[in-house]
């Protein structure tokens, strides 16, 4: 049996349903469903409450919406605290607020801002706009059109970055690309780190292809050989295993552990072997 007043409509079959206040709220197949307050609210599965706001609708087994406008709760236990446009879809889902977010993922959250999705299990986005957390325990806190679509991976902001290995991250910067497990870019711009556990810390088109490779900075520079790096400078390659480059431009270091140190269009291509600008050192 619902309790009402004539301002709304609860349907016979809502036992212990309630609404107060507000204009004309809807109770449909919903025992113990609750409407307080608002306009054009609607609960339609057991349990479920809306709070405020107008146009707002609960249509998940005890799922919730406190306020807002056009929000809908649809998943099982799913909420919606405000805003706008928002929708909760799936078990457990929460949106905190803001325009036209998105929870899809079981257990996933959007804390706020403007067309962000989480839809992977236990995805979260914190705020920004356009951000998506695809996968398991992925997450976006920031920024703008980002995309966090490996497990466990992270972008904590910037705009146009994507973490997409497992447990890979992005931490700032524009249009970075952390892609292979436990990989990592800093911040800077255009860079990519695609090696198992590889990491560039900023600057500019700069890659750390290789497995442990590091770039610290500068421009497109690339290091591809295991455990390679490169510190700074602009267009050197640290292609052999364990070989860095330390600075300057246009070096390489190819030999195995060979080292450039700085200066300009210098070459290491013998294991061991140490460049510099005018010096050369062959090891064995």
């Amino acid at each position: 049996m619902g309790l009402g007043s004539l301002m709304g409509e609860i349907d016979a079959s809502s036992a212990y349903a309630v609404f107060i206040g507000g204009a004309v709220p809807v109770i449909s197949s919903a025992d113990f469903g609750v409407v307080i307050g608002g306009a054009e609210n609607t609960v339609s599965n057991k349990g479920a409450v809306v709070i405020g706001g107008d146009s707002n609708v609960a249509s998940g087994h005890a799922a919730s919406v406190s306020g807002g406008g056009a929000n809908n709760a649809s998943g099982s236990t799913s909420s919606v605290s405000g805003g706008d446009f928002n929708t909760a879809s799936v078990l457990f889902a929460s949106v905190s607020g803001g325009t036209g977010n998105d929870a899809a993922g079981q257990s996933a959250s959007v804390s706020g801002g403007f067309n962000n999705d989480a839809t992977g299990t236990s995805a979260s986005v914190s705020g920004g706009s356009g951000n998506n957390a695809i996968s398991l325990y992925s997450s976006v806190s920031g920024g703008s059109n980002n995309i966090a679509s490996g497990q466990f991976a992270a972008v904590s902001g910037g705009t146009a970055n994507e973490a997409d290995g497992e447990s890979c991250s992005v931490s700032g910067g524009n249009g970075n690309t952390a892609s292979l497990f436990a990989s990592s870019v800093s911040g800077g711009n255009t860079n990519t780190a695609s090696g198992w556990a590889a990491s560039v810390g900023g600057g500019l088109n700069n890659a750390a292809s290789g497995t442990y490779s590091s770039v610290s900075g500068g421009s497109d520079s690339i290091a591809s050989g295991y455990s390679s790096s490169v510190s700074g400078g602009y267009t050197n390659g640290a292609e052999g295993d364990w070989s860095s480059v330390t600075g300057g431009g246009l070096n390489v270091a190819t030999g195995g552990s060979a080292t450039v140190i700085g200066g300009f269009s210098s070459n290491a291509t013998v294991n061991y072997q140490v460049a510099a600008a005018t010096v050369t050192i062959t090891g064995q």
